[in-house]
């Protein structure tokens, strides 16, 4: 997110979740068409993901005091995608970030006719990627 630390603290602590969306360094990015051109993401309707202390809801305390950032995200093409569920886990505190899911429906043509599928996310120690083609 784009701004000092305090700031981004303050706006957190007021729940000015529209001006930290607005200052998020990937979204201005893309919507300048500067960066991954074509993709699309669902809105960030959760809070920053990244960087809390182990074992806590507190953002970083560390000397280094990062700035809150949404910094695992999930992106896609817009082929018959439809978003239908975009959160974070914000219960799992077992590292620094919190892990985020998507839920898509999918149009898939097989044989000539249309079906939808709903997919169900899954949790992973990993990072995932799932590309439908």
């Amino acid at each position: 997110i784009r701004g000092g630390r305090g700031a981004v603290d303050k706006l957190l602590e007021k729940n000015m979740h529209a001006v930290l969306i607005e200052n998020d360094q990937l979204r201005w990015y893309m919507e300048r068409g500067s960066v991954l051109a074509g993709f699309k993401e669902a809105p960030l309707n959760f809070k920053p993901t990244f960087k809390f202390d182990k074992m806590s809801d507190t953002y970083d305390t560390s000397k280094k005091k990062r700035i809150p950032a949404w910094t695992d995200r999930v992106l896609y093409v817009d082929r018959g995608l439809d978003c239908v569920g975009y959160d974070a886990v914000t219960n799992l505190r077992t590292s620094d970030h919190r892990p985020v899911y998507a839920s898509f429906y999918a149009d898939i043509e097989s044989d000539g006719s249309h079906m939808k599928i709903l997919d169900q996310p899954e949790y992973a120690e990993e990072s995932q990627v799932c590309t439908l083609m």
